[in-house]
């Protein structure tokens, strides 16, 4: 009788250690992000304006095939290029949209980071053009040596990533002379654009993989065994290879937050091959934390049926006020969900930090 006492008070105590354990668990919460995301769309009219707060998508119609987009905060304008060679600013804090204007006879990619240059790829000229704000205008042309418009361009502090996506090469500029300081050959199998880590030390590139060695090979060109989108991770003093996070789809340009523990990649084809999607990757650990959906919700509700999504670059600003954005919008901002419940497609969940 006194044992099986003690062994039923033994197991009570159990259940309450562990009840007690359990409540003192605390719900992890993945992080929150703010500010807006500008998303071209890949020959297409307009740009995709994604809300990182809560997911919402709104679009800027515009009446001209976009072929780059970048973003001056300093300025808070977004400068738009088209694929024949004209610029139109667009001033987020009024509202307000230029004229067109010639530029240049071609257009394929642009970036800039002090707000000051944006640098551009003309590929009929196949020449690497340098914009100033200040003085709106082109102010330096040098002639590069590319195959058509399969090359993006990056700035770094010193630096210049000029990405070859037809033989999946990387050159590194000296800012100043725009001489070629190295070159990785081989960076992936169907690399779009690139940057630099925080540390400088790596290379994060968008694989797309939609062709390997030449033939298809990735989610939406290959017909069986198709392989995901991600990002090669290159050790930029040997040119390795160091890792590969699986994304999904066909993803086509990477960004870091401004705090450095994030980084943003999109995709194209994702998921089902019917949208395209913003990923978020936590640096550190290395793996997809949130994704919001970019394409579908808006054609759908415009009665347009979207079997894929094609995206080519974003460009990110976390502090921008969404207020200054929506004068700009077709039909202002809108849920990705129907019911508005929902704001990520995906959430996947991580231990925390």
């Amino acid at each position: 009788m006194g044992k099986n006492l003690l062994y039923l008070l033994m197991i009570i105590f159990l259940l309450v250690s562990c009840k007690q354990k359990q409540q003192t668990v605390k719900e992890y919460k993945p992080p929150e992000f703010k500010g807006i995301a500008f998303v071209q769309v890949k020959d297409g009219n307009h740009i995709s304006v994604l809300n990182l707060e809560n997911g919402d998508i709104g679009r800027i119609v515009l009446n001209k095939k976009i072929s780059a987009i970048s973003l001056v905060p300093e300025m808070n304008k977004l400068y738009v290029f088209s694929k024949d060679g004209f610029l139109k600013i667009l001033d987020l804090s009024s509202a307000k949209r230029g004229e067109w204007k010639r530029v240049a006879s071609s257009l394929c990619d642009a970036d800039t980071t002090d707000g000051r240059t944006i640098y551009l790829i003309n590929p009929e000229e196949k020449a690497l053009l340098l914009y100033s704000t200040e003085k709106n205008r082109i102010i330096k042309k040098t002639s590069i040596s590319s195959d058509g418009c399969s090359i993006s361009v990056v700035e770094s502090e010193k630096e210049i990533l000029l990405i070859n996506n037809r033989n999946s090469s990387i050159a590194i500029l000296d800012k100043e002379t725009l001489s070629i300081k190295n070159r990785i050959p081989h960076a992936g199998n169907s690399i779009h654009h690139a940057k630099f880590s925080p540390d400088k030390k790596e290379l994060w590139v968008a694989e797309g993989n939609e062709y390997k060695d030449g033939r298809p090979y990735g989610v939406g060109f290959a017909k069986a065994e198709a392989m995901p989108g991600g990002l090669n991770i290159v050790d930029v003093a040997t040119g390795a290879l160091k890792d590969f996070i699986m994304i999904g789809g066909n993803v086509a340009d990477v960004n870091f937050s401004s705090d450095g523990r994030y980084v943003f990649a999109l995709s194209s084809q994702m998921p089902e091959y019917d949208d395209a999607t913003l990923s978020i990757v936590n640096l550190k650990k290395e793996r997809v934390i949130k994704q919001y959906a970019l394409c579908k919700v808006c054609h759908f509700r415009s009665g347009i049926t979207l079997d894929k999504a094609f995206v080519s670059s974003f460009q990110v600003n976390e502090k921008m006020p969404i207020p200054s954005i929506t004068g700009l919008l077709e039909s202002g901002f809108q849920s990705t969900e129907p019911g508005g419940e929902s704001i990520i497609i995906r959430q996947i969940y991580e231990t925390a930090e």
